[in-house]
């Protein structure tokens, strides 16, 4: 059983401000999630482009492999669903399975 290993590519090199009055900032690439676990690890690629505590929310969306992502403010982390082929119900996905890349927009205070 690997670790969760997730990979962060985006061209911008930090968080942009979209709210010169808040000070929230968004930042956008894809990531690549290689290895998921249920044992969530945080994604600092993602996290640390923003103040301490500030990510507000992170959108995702479906993978390449058909799973979709929910990002998790208490493990500053991507949480992978898919819909068992039998019963239809979601269900998260098990733990070593190559979830692959997604496109995910992230807001937070900078």
């Amino acid at each position: 059983m690997a670790a969760y290993a997730a990979t962060v590519t985006s061209l911008m090199k930090r968080a942009v401000k979209v709210d010169q009055i808040t000070g929230i900032g968004m930042f956008a690439g894809k990531c690549d999630i290689t290895n998921y676990n249920t044992t969530l690890v945080a994604i600092v690629a993602i996290r640390d482009k923003f103040r301490s505590g500030g990510v507000i929310s992170v959108i995702g969306g479906t993978t390449e492999g058909g799973e979709w992502v929910e990002w998790l403010d208490a493990s500053n982390s991507f949480k992978a669903y898919i819909s068992n082929a039998t019963t239809g119900v979601t269900e998260e996905v098990t733990t070593d399975v190559d979830v692959g890349e997604f496109d995910f927009v992230a807001y937070g205070l900078v």
